[in-house]
């Protein structure tokens, strides 16, 4: 069983392809007390899209939660999805300029 505590960190490695490695515990995954996920590696390959973090046999999710974006022009969030716990890169959005 794994279990975080507050403030707890999960860094997010970025392979050359782009791809984030997942992590299988076969049993508890508990977040429920927040943290932060960092990005390292060849993070300028991350695009958006999502990418399976943990799946564990039994997953807890929830307190606040931080990713620190990759860069400027993306966000990244974690999700719950089912006993899997999901990252979420994407745009940060349009922004218009009148002048």
């Amino acid at each position: 069983d794994v279990k975080f505590a507050s403030g707890g960190g999960l860094t997010a490695v970025v392979a050359a392809d782009g791809s984030i490695a997942s992590l299988t515990v076969t049993g508890a995954f508990d977040a429920s007390a927040g943290g932060v996920v960092t990005f390292t590696g060849a993070t300028e390959n991350l695009q958006i899209g999502n990418y399976p973090l943990v799946t564990a046999a039994e997953l807890t999710f929830g307190g606040q939660w931080t990713c620190v974006s990759p860069d400027a022009s993306r966000t990244a969030f974690l999700r719950k999805e089912g006993n899997t716990l999901t990252l979420v890169v994407a745009s940060r959005g349009t922004i218009l300029i009148f002048r």
